[in-house]
């Protein structure tokens, strides 16, 4: 048994083996003695309506003063307990600054009323991948409202794609899959795909281009079935993570990208919002590929999750 268990029993479980205990005890037993011994007194010395009286008197007498006493309590308690609730109104709560700057940015970061990014049809469609720098590390996103749907809606459809496309994989294997040149902003992405793959896709009702990517991702042997996959090429831009899906994450400010701090966010922000209306960009961290990259929930307790995006 620990020195923490053998207290526990000593103090918690079992108090009666307490030293004060059997003090408090003794001084109760012997002040319930001296009263017997003052009632038998009085009861000797008055006539019984003399010791009624008196009886009574000293019952009142207590009573008042239990009623004293609570009323004192009251008081101190009331007072304890608004001395506390001032104290503590006095220190700020924490803020928690990844929630903050996703309400902060909400409109910025979303379209419509999702976050989403249509970077087929934006100017990152038309930069050199083969020149912006690789994200290797894992890193962290932001928590926001209707996340975890998010992640159960797509990985309910990868995991039915996967499964429709499973007994044909040898088949599928030399199949080529490449975007169309034109893009349209408003609409899903749309690909030139060989058969046989094709027609798997026109025989069913899932979204062809969910079946591209999962095909693509299944082809070259990239698939991990049991976490959301994001397809084969994402891309940090300044302060959030764009997916080929066609999804939009923030990226979380603290023990991270050392680039992105609480310090840096708001300007980097307004300047990629800016960059859409001129080539300005001196002086921003570059824009980084993530490739093959899986997005990963950790529960570290009963109310937190926290976000990663794994690149592989």
């Amino acid at each position: 048994m620990s020195l923490f268990n053998e207290l526990q029993w000593e103090i918690i479980e079992n108090p009666k083996n307490k030293w004060s205990y059997h003090r408090i005890l003794k001084e109760k037993k012997e002040e319930n003695k001296t009263k017997r011994q003052i009632v038998k007194e009085m009861k000797e010395k008055l006539s019984p309506v003399e010791f009624k009286k008196w009886y009574r008197r000293q019952y009142y007498d207590a009573r008042a003063e239990k009623k004293k006493y609570q009323e004192k309590k009251k008081v101190r308690d009331e007072f304890m307990a608004e001395s506390t609730d001032e104290f503590y109104s006095r220190i700020p709560k924490p803020i928690n600054r990844d929630k903050y700057y996703t309400e902060k940015y909400k409109n910025d970061d979303t379209k419509r009323t999702a976050y989403k990014f249509a970077w087929r049809s934006s100017k990152i469609r038309r930069l050199n991948w083969n020149w912006l720098p690789k994200q290797t590390s894992p890193f962290r996103i932001s928590n926001r409202k209707g996340v975890d749907r998010c992640i159960k809606e797509l990985l309910n459809i990868q995991w039915k794609v996967y499964e429709y496309l499973k007994p044909h994989l040898n088949e599928i294997k030399k199949c080529e899959i490449s975007l169309h040149r034109k893009q349209q902003p408003y609409d899903y992405p749309t690909y030139t795909i060989d058969e046989p793959l094709n027609s798997l896709c026109e025989a069913s009702d899932i979204n062809t281009w969910r079946i591209a990517y999962v095909a693509e991702w299944m082809i070259r042997d990239k698939f991990m079935v049991t976490e959301l996959y994001l397809w084969r090429t994402s891309f940090i831009f300044w302060d959030v993570l764009v997916t080929q899906t066609w999804n939009l994450f923030r990226i979380a400010l603290e023990n991270n990208l050392p680039w992105l701090t609480k310090d840096t966010v708001e300007d980097i922000h307004s300047r990629r919002m800016s960059r859409w209306k001129d080539k300005n960009d001196k002086d921003m961290p570059p824009i980084y590929l993530v490739q093959d990259a899986y997005l990963i929930k950790i529960k570290i307790n009963e109310r937190e999750n926290l976000y990663y995006i794994i690149p592989t």
